[in-house]
């Protein structure tokens, strides 16, 4: 709010409302300056120099990258220079110094009220609370963090062990620093990318509730000189025959189930707690087609025919209790803690290697990759894979699925 005021003496002042984030600065919330002038044209004038002087400083305050110290600068020259209060002993306060332990308490409330999934919710929650906070020390400040400090974290944790292997489970993040890990034993690079976008993202926070006014975490790559197929590997014909072996006694047969679904789809974890099973002309299928649904990409749009070994199992009477029953966390986790140990020990075979067994398989059965490349979701030149109406028929696609043996 800005007004002109006549005084009782018939001078005019200006009354001006501080901009809420240049408050600490001024230590005030309104500003008020003589015009020393009985004449209104010449007080606009006056007054229009003063907003000028002060719309500047607003500006510079908005701009991501405009240090806390010059800004200081700038808000002194205004106090001493425009409004001229050099004789009065004022001092511009700095802003709060807020610590990594306040802020990521009031960001995990924060990114607790969103409306994204509870699994993803307490990744990232536990992430920060976890890890990151060691890394960056409790107490620091997160004004203070430089670009240069966000590089050291991210090698910290480029070096960190998979909690998967016992001997570093309830080790603390100081201890694991100081161990000398062994390559076959890190975080897998697709988990520090996780991280690192965990980390944008409570920056991105602090950034727009201006709590920082540059954000180093802007300028953090992660680069792999893997492909995505050399970062995992798929599990052979004999594995995966070993896995459906240990699988098949199991008392629990909604983990059997879902397992058996994984082995015989190549869909991602993900995507099976959103699929629903139809059927077409007696040909069971999974609906991946609704577009309220939130796939990875548009390709992800797409249905996928019961392979004959799952319906000779009943997935198709089955798989709405097992996944109503677990959470694709405890699916993940069990396998990698008692599954896979008991398959291979190559730290490149996960879960989602299941996936490209999938279609690695299909390939040596000579199905047309673009079939295979429908079945997984993932787009092909010269198909328009967003719409249904272009896909394969079901019977083609149904066909080509029962090909795959273990």
């Amino acid at each position: 709010m800005t007004s002109l005021v006549k005084t009782s003496h018939g001078y005019y002042k200006l009354r001006l409302r501080v901009y809420k984030e240049l408050v600490p600065y001024f230590n005030r919330q309104e500003l008020n300056k003589s015009l020393k002038t009985k004449d209104i044209k010449k007080a606009k004038l006056k007054a229009r120099k003063i907003l000028n002087e002060y719309h500047t400083i607003k500006s510079y305050c908005e701009l991501n990258k405009t240090s806390e110290a010059f800004i200081i600068q700038l808000c002194k020259d205004f106090i001493e220079n425009t409004l001229e209060l050099n004789s009065i002993n004022r001092e511009v306060s700095k802003p709060h110094q807020y610590t990594y332990e306040e802020v990521i308490e009031d960001f995990c409330i924060y990114y607790n009220s969103k409306e994204i999934s509870n699994e993803t919710k307490q990744a990232v929650t536990s992430f920060l609370k976890t890890v990151y906070i060691h890394l960056i020390a409790p107490k620091s400040k997160v004004q203070d963090t430089t670009l240069k400090d966000l590089i050291k974290i991210k090698n910290l944790i480029t070096n960190l062990p998979s909690r998967n292997y016992k001997q570093y489970k309830y080790k603390s993040i100081e201890e694991l620093i100081k161990l000398d890990i062994p390559d076959n034993h890190k975080l897998s690079f697709g988990r520090v990318q996780t991280y690192i976008k965990y980390i944008k993202k409570f920056f991105k926070y602090c950034q727009s509730h201006k709590i920082i006014t540059y954000n180093p975490a802007e300028y953090i790559t992660m680069s792999s000189s893997l492909s995505p197929i050399d970062e995992r590997e798929d599990y052979t014909k004999e594995e995966v025959s070993k896995l459906i072996n240990i699988i098949e006694p199991f008392e629990d047969d909604n983990k059997r189930v879902i397992y058996l679904t994984l082995i015989y789809t190549g869909m991602r974890l993900s995507e099976l707690w959103k699929a629903t099973i139809k059927s077409d002309n007696g040909i069971f299928y999974f609906d991946l087609t609704n577009r309220n649904l939130k796939l990875k990409t548009k390709s992800s749009y797409r249905v996928i025919p019961l392979h004959d070994e799952l319906v000779r199992n009943d997935v198709h009477k089955k798989l709405s209790k097992a996944l109503s029953t677990l959470k694709p966390s405890s699916i993940s986790h069990y396998f990698t803690d008692y599954i896979k140990p008991k398959i291979s020990s190559n730290n490149k075979k996960v879960l989602y290697s299941l996936r490209h067994t999938f279609a690695t398989q299909l390939k040596y059965a000579d199905v047309n990759p673009i079939v295979i490349s429908e079945l997984l979701g993932h787009s092909h030149e010269g198909m328009t894979m967003g719409r249904y109406a272009n896909r394969y028929p079901i019977n083609v696609l149904k066909k080509a699925i029962d090909r795959l043996e273990f």
